[in-house]
């Protein structure tokens, strides 16, 4: 199980009131980390939200009868006589649940910020009411001060039943204004880019003010973003909050650059390129840009009904058609002069880097599996059509390939994300899925 991640943080720009806000919220993810030890079993790594032995079958049948056993915020457990029954997380964290209250109220006190204490004051009320959707809609509606904080059961991706129960988890962060304002600049381009805004997309009326992106220094993950060495995040991942609220994404800068330098940068010793050579300094610059351009991507591109016709596919393909549909936008900021070709052609390399860590950690840190799912297909595709030779551990590009391969491979991703059904992704994953590559490619252990 990983341990809570803090970082160092350039904090002398902070008023007293806020170094003590600070502090107190700490204490905060402290009891979000304690609550994520008891979701996730630490030897097997396994959910622990649904009893040992329940299947799928089980659970959809039981929810004909008991509507809850479905909802993001209940365990489910086996009774005596073998039917399921839930808890409302209200009740099972109950005495976490009631410590972080506590500790939220006791921020609000020690703030001088009328605005960031009316912030904290919503979000406790709405956990006091067991509301967690209410938190996380005060999260989207303001999570523009100066400290930054997003908490609560959120992401799904933890759950391999059923792709319904959410995690808890944290993080505490310092905005970054000069970032933030340069960040901007993508943003203009990618509000414009009509491959953006497909039909049926949440995003196909989008205003300008739907869009929110801050760039930030982290001072602490904890609960399931403890172990994921994340660069960003990009909520909600409903649609129908989208269309109401828009995306909302933050980048963490120095959780960025700490993930370049431990986690990214040893692939490319084990990556070459016909006919062009790239440099670390470019690559971590590229590095941050696909992370952009895959949360803006994301953000963008949701469709209502994609869960319903996914199903436990929805995560898998949603993330991939990010990542690639991101790749595919950058060829519009090379154009419009944003990027040079050089640049894009870095991204196009951190694309395969990316997916070359989730393929390295998927095997201990289950919140990268469905990330580790969409890459199987691009490098086995990419091999298929001879746009990456493996061999001794190490892989060569002709890049040339990779960009007519990925712009072919997004059109498909994105037909599926679009209109298609869960035997039509399944068949993707069944054809260029398989995880048997990662024998060969040039991964890491984790």
């Amino acid at each position: 199980m990983a341990k809570i991640k803090k970082f160092r943080v350039n904090t002398s720009h902070l008023r007293p009131d806020e170094m003590e806000v600070l502090d107190i919220l700490e204490e905060v993810g402290q009891v979000i980390h304690d609550i994520w030890e008891v979701q996730v079993n630490p030897t097997t790594k396994k959910i622990t939200l649904y009893d040992e032995g329940i299947s799928r079958d089980e659970v959809v049948q039981a929810a004909e009868t008991d509507p809850e056993i479905l909802s993001p915020y209940t365990v489910v457990r086996r009774g005596d006589d073998g039917s399921l029954y839930t808890i409302p997380y209200t009740q099972e964290y109950k005495e976490d649940i009631a410590k972080i209250i506590g500790l939220l109220k006791d921020a609000e006190k020690a703030s001088k910020d009328f605005g960031f204490r009316t912030y904290l004051r919503n979000i406790y009320r709405a956990w006091e009411k067991g509301d967690f959707d209410a938190a996380l809609l005060e999260y989207l509606k303001n999570d523009n001060h100066k400290i930054g904080i997003l908490m609560g059961p959120l992401e799904t991706y933890v759950d391999k039943l059923m792709g319904l129960k959410k995690a808890f988890q944290f993080n505490l962060r310092v905005k970054r204004d000069k970032d933030t304002q340069e960040v901007e600049k993508m943003i203009e381009i990618a509000k414009s880019l009509p491959v953006l805004k497909p039909y049926l997309s949440v995003s196909h009326q989008f205003g300008e003010d739907k869009i929110f992106m801050r760039v930030d220094d982290v001072v602490m993950f904890s609960g399931r973003q403890a172990g994921t060495r994340s660069a960003s995040t990009n909520l909600p991942n409903e649609a129908a909050l989208v269309k109401k609220f828009g995306t909302r994404v933050v980048v963490y800068k120095n959780s960025l650059d700490e993930k370049f330098e431990d986690l990214f940068m040893p692939f490319l010793k084990k990556i070459s390129g016909q006919n062009f050579v790239f440099d670390n300094a470019g690559m971590k610059v590229a590095a941050s840009r696909i992370i952009i351009l895959h949360e803006i991507s994301e953000g963008l591109i949701k469709f209502a009904d994609a869960g319903a016709r996914l199903k436990g596919n929805e995560d898998a393909v949603r993330e991939i058609n990010a990542y690639l549909m991101g790749v595919k936008s950058a060829t519009h900021h090379m154009l419009k002069g944003l990027i040079s070709e050089k640049e894009y052609y870095e991204i196009i390399v951190m694309l395969l880097v990316v997916g070359l860590d989730k393929l390295s950690r998927m095997e201990t840190d289950p919140s990268v599996y469905e990330y580790a799912r969409g890459f199987a297909v691009v490098f086995n595709y990419l091999e298929q059509v001879g746009a990456i030779k493996i061999s001794n551990k190490k892989m060569k590009l002709d890049l040339s390939k990779v960009i007519q391969a990925v712009d072919a491979l997004s059109s498909v991703i994105l037909s599926i994300y679009h209109e298609s059904k869960f035997d039509e992704s399944a068949q993707l994953f069944d054809t260029y899925g398989s995880f048997d590559i990662g024998k060969r490619l040039p991964l890491i252990k984790r």
